[in-house]
């Protein structure tokens, strides 16, 4: 077992240069080494889905971080670290918790020396302050990550010994129990048993890597793009993005030879805080840009800014939308809206706020959740927006469970079931109820639609186990020495996927162009064919703009 962190300093590291005297990185306080040294843990769920790259000693990593506050911890843990740090109010207090649990979390930045993190303060803290906890990777709660980079200067795969808890049905963590074993490359794939042995009736699993990253020893990062196209929508040949993080749309005539034209819009330069927004939506010559900032609507060269109220979801109906705007905590107010309206009318509904929604012949369906944390609260609805605002909400859908994958298609149907592996498509009924579909349900994460077809972003297969190759004959040749995932795109009905093209992102947004697809990654825009295998082929956005600037 490795040496353990004392209560300030950071831990012994006696390689690559670092010093046992550095220390963790303060803003009011001069490194002591010449090292600026961090402590990221990161699950191994997430190197597994790719969201990082496996970190290799010595190269430079780069990870969303936010940072858990530990009250109360295993002192064998060595990912438990005491940090120096600025803080700073960002907002108002709220619980979070259940039964004794609950406590009151004040929401705040922590700032040092390379990093920043997000922290959900057991007590109001402004300025200088040193705090205990764990530093950890952040792709999925939506934390406001900030990204950190450094070189790698050691990797520790973290395993523990589990115990079967017989009055929760499942295996826990026995304290004491964590070990650390240094390896100079993380696989890909672990969190399983490391010794294939049972210790005093339990078993050890692994289930995290530490990395300890070096954040003064890194080169400079590469310069972003002049555009980051993170949504895409179309309207007839009219192609509109908007980048990821600036307040800008670019609009480009795949019909003509001209320039691309920039909009700029009069928000603000922000992080995108979940994969949903920002979005765009278009029709009849005009252009809808959804951000976290509000809603702006571009038409005839002019933009106009509609609304500052927060976006929750955007549903493309075609010539209409339907946009839900966040009010409280999980409830939303519903707009229907169309190409030429320049104001909001009335909501049509204000409750729990759509996860997923389809447009549908006779006006919008939604798969609403009433937000709760814990999975045991958490809920879901089916909710019916016809064509002239009337609303059906339906049921509550105990088949759903609390982590639905997806939904979609045609007919809709509700996807679950795939995280603990065991996918499910369920059928929608009139009423508003579901029932067990026919048809497999896609075995591979999130599920997103464009139109009738179902979209899913999976890790290529590697040939082996009962299932072959999937979701086309393979294997999947590509150039790249790049992480990336396989696009796939699924009949509506049948589920039985009609494409697939390799990607090396997990979030994408796609609009269709007649007989083509066009994909937005947040790196760059591309064509796709949408049949068989095909790659993705680039449009040159920002060599376009560089060319007639």
């Amino acid at each position: 077992m490795i040496e353990r962190h004392e209560e300030i300093s950071h831990v012994d590291i006696p390689r690559k240069g670092l010093s046992a005297e550095a220390r963790v990185s303060s803003p009011h306080e001069k490194p002591s080494g010449a090292t600026l040294p961090l402590r990221v843990s990161i699950p191994s769920w997430m190197i597994g889905d790719g969201s990082p790259p496996p970190p290799v000693v010595g190269e430079i990593g780069e990870y969303a971080i936010a940072f858990r506050e530990e009250i109360s911890f295993d002192p064998s843990d060595a990912g438990v670290t005491e940090i120096a740090g600025i803080a700073v109010p960002d907002g108002a207090p709220s619980v979070s918790g259940r039964g004794d649990d609950r406590r009151m979390r004040w929401p705040t930045r922590l700032r040092g020396v390379g990093w920043e993190v997000s922290w959900g303060a057991s007590r109001p803290a402004v300025g200088p302050i040193r705090v205990r906890g764990t530093v950890h990777a952040d792709y999925v709660y939506f934390g406001r990550p900030v990204r950190v980079r450094g070189r790698i200067l050691r990797v520790q795969i973290d395993s523990v010994l589990m115990r079967a808890d017989e009055d929760r049905d499942r295996y826990v963590p026995v304290p004491g129990t964590l070990r650390y074993r240094d390896v100079e490359a993380c696989p890909r794939w672990f969190g399983g048993p490391s010794e294939a042995i049972t210790e005093d009736g339990g078993v050890r699993q692994e289930w995290a890597v530490i990395v300890d990253l070096d954040l003064a020893d890194v080169p400079p990062a590469t310069p972003r793009p002049r555009v980051c196209p993170d949504a895409v929508a179309v309207d007839g040949d009219l192609v509109w993005v908007i980048d990821r993080e600036l307040p800008i749309v670019l609009e480009l005539d795949l019909a003509d030879e001209n320039a691309p034209t920039e909009h700029l819009l009069p928000g603000a330069v922000t992080t995108k805080d979940a994969y949903k927004i920002p979005t765009v939506w278009a029709a009849a010559g005009a252009c809808w840009a959804f951000r976290s900032d509000g809603v702006f609507r571009i038409a005839d060269g002019s933009v106009t800014r509609v609304t500052t109220s927060p976006v929750d979801s955007v549903v493309d109906g075609g010539d209409t939308a339907l946009i839900a705007l966040r009010e409280d905590r999980n409830i939303v107010r519903l707009y229907r809206i169309c190409a030429a309206d320049v104001v909001l009318g009335d909501p049509v509904y204000t409750g729990e706020a759509p996860e997923w929604g389809v447009a549908t012949e006779s006006g919008f369906l939604l798969l609403t959740c009433n937000g709760e944390i814990a999975p045991e609260d958490r809920t879901h609805r089916l909710v019916r927006v016809g064509e002239a605002g009337e609303v059906t909400v339906g049921p509550v859908l105990d088949d759903v469970g609390p982590n639905p994958d997806g939904f979609g298609g045609a007919p809709p149907r509700v996807f679950t079931g795939g995280m603990i592996g065991d996918p499910i498509a369920l059928d929608v009924r009139p009423d508003l109820t579901v029932t067990r579909s026919a048809r497999t349900a896609p075995r591979f994460g999130s599920v997103r639609t464009v139109g009738n077809d179902l979209f899913v972003v999976c890790h290529r297969p590697d040939g082996t186990g009962a299932a072959g190759w999937w979701p086309l004959d393979g294997p999947c040749e590509y150039r790249s020495e790049e992480q990336f995932w396989l696009l796939a795109r699924l009949d509506g009905d049948t589920l039985e996927p009609v494409a697939v093209a390799p990607i090396h992102t997990t979030q994408v947004s796609i609009a269709r162009h007649g007989d083509e697809l066009l994909v937005a990654t947040g790196a760059g825009l591309f064509r796709w064919r949408g049949t068989g295998y095909s790659e993705l082929k680039e449009i040159p956005l920002a060599a376009l703009l560089d060319e007639h600037s």
